[in-house]
């Protein structure tokens, strides 16, 4: 299960390498982007469902229907959680609790670890 310190632990559980099998390393890119997608999905929910902007507030629909609408389909968001190993209900708690800052941070902890050199 994921630990409750908000979405940072979907992104950490992705990564390749940090206490997976061996034989899920070579899945390590896939888990990573599909990773990202959730971590978007509540970033643009978050950031946008108030907006007035048609465009921004269409992102913010788009994302809650796929984090909070049950489907089925492979890409779906409780289809990704069972792949990822991740509490689906636990991440939809986080991200209702989420405001506005902390998932900007997430966003910029993002960019700052992409600048990072590689831990070997």
């Amino acid at each position: 299960m994921m630990p409750s310190n908000a979405l940072v632990s979907v992104d950490m559980a992705v990564w390749g390498g940090y206490g997976f099998p061996p034989s899920l390393d070579r899945w390590s890119g896939v888990r990573v982007l599909w990773g990202k997608v959730i971590i978007r999905a509540v970033f643009d929910w978050v950031n946008y469902r108030d907006s007035n902007v048609l465009g921004l507030r269409k992102l913010a629909d788009s994302a809650e229907s796929w984090l909070f609408r049950p489907n089925e389909t492979f890409n779906s968001f409780e289809s990704l959680c069972l792949y990822l190993d991740i509490d689906a209900e636990e991440v939809r708690g986080i991200a209702t609790t989420m405001t506005k800052d902390q998932v900007r941070k997430i966003e910029h902890m993002e960019r700052t670890q992409a600048l990072r050199p590689p831990v070997k």
